[in-house]
C-alpha cells in the first residue's frame, strides 16, 4: 500500500514538473519577438529511483535554465558601436561636405575662380570702368565665400558640441534604465528573463552611442563600464559622466588663445576619460568635433586650414597691388590694399575677410613699374594665381585652388571611407545578430515539439494519476 501512495507522490509531482515546462515552454512562444529575449530551456530534476528502499523516482521540478550567450551579446554590441561611429561621422562629414564645392561653381573655389577671370579681363583694358567695379564685385564675393564656409563651419562646430552633450545626456539615462533594472532583480531575488532581455535592449542601445563592456554578477546584476575602464553601473549604483571644454593650458600658453577650446568626457570624478571613448556616436561626434573641424577652422593650437588658405591668399593679392602703380604719374601713384582682415586672431582671417571700405574701383592697380613698365602686368600676374607656379604664389606647394580642392578631396575622402564602413559595418552586426540568434533566440519549431512532448508527458502522468488513485481506493475498500 505504502508503495503504491509513494507512486501516486511521485507522480503528483511530475505532473507539476510538466506544468512548469509547458508554462515555460508558452512563455517562450509569447516571447518569440520580444527584443533581446533569451530562450529559457526546460531542465528536469530527476530522482532517485530505488523501489526497494521507497525510492519511486520521477521528475523532483522543472527550471528554466537561460541560453543567453555573454560572448554572442557582447560581439553585437561590438559591432553596434562600430556602426554607430560610422553613421555619425558620415552625417557630419556630409553635412560639411556641403561648403566645399570643387566645381567652381559656388563657394570659395566659383569666388576665386571668378576673380580670376575678372582680374583676367581687366588685363585686357586697365581703364575700364566696367572691369574695374567686376573685380571689386568679385573680390567681395570671395571674401563673402569665406565668410559663409567659416560661419557654416563655426555653426557645424556647435552643433557637434551639442550632439556630444546628448549623447552624453543618453548614456546617463540608459545608464540609470539598467541600474533600476540591477535593483528590480536584487528586490526579486530570482531570474527574469523579461529583465534580462530589457538589460540587453539597454546595454545595445548604450553601445550604439560608446564602447561599453558589460558583466554578470553573482547576484544576477550588470555592470557596465566604458571600454572596460570607467565604470557607468556597478550594481544598483550608477556613476555619471559628463562632457566640457579642456581646460586652456598655462605652461605653455596656447597659440591661439582665443580659439576654441577642444570637448572632453569626464567620469563621475571630474577625471578626463575622453580616450577611452574609442567607438560609438559619441566617439564619431568627438572625432568631427575635436579634429576634423578644427583642422580647417582652427582652434587654441592651431590657426585652421580655411583661415590659412584666407590669409596667404589675401596677402599675396595685396603685395602684388601694393607693389603695383594706379598710375604712372608723374609722380606714380602706388596701388593699396584689396582686402582686410583680422590681424589679431589667427582664427577669425576668413570669419573677418572683407574687401578694403576705402578702395574705390579706380584704384585698382593693374601698372607694373618693372622694369619694363608693363600697363598690365599685376593684373596678369594676380589672373595667374588660378595656376601660380611660383612658391610666392601658392600655397603648401600648390596654387590657390588647387589647396581649396586638397581640402575639398579630404573631406570628400572621410565621407566616401565612413560611408564604406558604414555598409561594412551593417554586415557585421547582422551577423552578430545571427550567431545572437542561434544560440539564445527561440526556435519556435523547438518550442512546438517541446509543447508535444511536454504535453504527452503531461498528459500521461494525468493517466498515471487516475490508475494509481483508483488502483489506492481499490485497495482501501478491499481492506474495509
Amino acid at each position: 500500500m505504502a508503495s503504491v501512495f509513494s507512486s501516486l507522490s511521485a507522480t503528483s509531482t511530475t505532473l507539476k514538473a510538466y506544468e512548469t515546462a509547458l508554462s515555460i515552454t508558452q512563455n517562450n512562444i509569447g516571447n518569440s519577438s520580444t527584443p533581446d529575449y533569451a530562450a529559457q530551456q526546460v531542465q528536469f530534476d530527476s530522482l532517485a529511483f530505488q523501489p526497494g528502499n521507497g525510492l519511486e523516482g520521477g521528475v523532483g521540478d522543472a527550471t528554466a535554465k537561460d541560453t543567453r550567450s555573454a560572448y554572442a551579446d557582447q560581439s553585437v554590441r561590438t559591432e553596434i558601436s562600430n556602426l554607430g561611429t560610422a553613421e555619425q561621422q558620415s552625417t557630419l562629414l556630409t553635412n560639411l561636405q556641403g561648403n566645399f564645392d570643387v566645381t567652381g561653381q559656388t563657394g570659395i573655389s566659383g569666388g576665386l575662380s571668378s576673380l580670376f577671370n575678372s582680374f583676367s579681363g581687366l588685363s585686357v583694358n586697365p581703364s575700364d570702368p566696367t572691369a574695374q567695379q567686376t573685380v571689386i564685385s568679385d573680390a567681395q564675393n570671395v571674401a563673402q565665400a569665406f565668410q559663409q564656409t567659416a560661419s557654416a563651419l563655426t555653426q557645424a562646430s556647435t552643433s557637434a558640441t551639442q550632439q556630444i552633450q546628448s549623447e552624453v545626456s543618453q548614456i546617463n539615462s540608459l545608464a540609470g534604465q539598467i541600474q533600476q533594472y540591477n535593483a528590480e532583480r536584487q528586490q526579486s531575488g530570482t531570474a527574469d528573463p523579461s529583465l534580462s532581455a530589457k538589460t540587453e535592449t539597454a546595454l545595445e542601445s548604450l553601445s550604439e552611442i560608446v564602447n561599453v563592456s558589460a558583466t554578470t554578477n553573482a547576484d544576477g546584476t550588470t555592470s557596465v563600464s566604458i571600454d572596460g575602464q570607467t565604470p557607468l553601473v556597478l550594481g544598483t549604483q550608477q556613476f555619471q559622466i559628463s562632457a566640457g571644454n579642456v581646460p586652456t593650458p598655462t605652461t605653455p600658453p596656447p597659440t591661439n588663445p582665443n580659439g576654441t577650446p577642444a570637448i572632453q568626457i569626464l567620469d563621475s570624478n571630474g577625471n578626463d576619460i575622453t580616450a577611452q571613448v574609442t567607438q560609438g556616436q559619441l566617439a564619431g561626434s568627438l572625432n568631427v568635433r575635436n579634429t576634423v573641424i578644427p583642422g580647417l577652422i582652427g582652434d587654441q593650437s592651431q590657426a585652421g586650414t580655411i583661415n590659412q588658405l584666407a590669409q596667404t591668399f589675401a596677402d599675396r593679392v595685396n603685395t602684388l597691388l601694393t607693389n603695383g602703380n594706379i598710375s604712372s604719374g608723374p609722380p606714380a601713384v602706388p596701388g593699396v590694399p584689396l582686402f582686410t582682415y583680422d590681424t589679431t586672431n589667427p582664427n577669425d582671417v576668413a570669419q573677418s575677410l572683407a574687401v578694403s571700405s576705402t578702395i574705390t574701383p579706380s584704384q585698382i592697380a593693374t601698372i607694373d613699374p618693372g622694369p619694363p613698365v608693363v600697363s598690365n602686368g599685376i593684373a596678369n600676374q594676380i589672373a595667374n594665381l588660378s595656376q601660380g607656379t611660383n612658391a610666392a604664389d601658392q600655397i603648401a606647394g600648390v596654387s590657390y585652388t588647387a589647396y581649396f580642392g586638397q581640402l575639398a578631396g579630404a573631406i570628400g575622402s572621410q565621407v566616401t571611407s565612413a560611408s564604406n564602413n558604414v555598409s561594412l559595418y551593417t554586415q557585421s552586426v547582422a551577423q552578430a545578430q545571427n550567431l545572437q540568434t542561434q544560440l539564445s533566440g527561440v526556435s519556435l519549431d523547438t518550442e512546438a515539439t517541446n509543447l508535444i512532448q511536454f504535453q504527452k508527458g503531461y498528459d500521461a502522468s494525468a493517466k498515471l494519476v487516475t490508475v494509481l488513485d483508483q488502483i489506492a481506493q481499490s485497495t482501501i475498500d478491499m481492506l474495509q
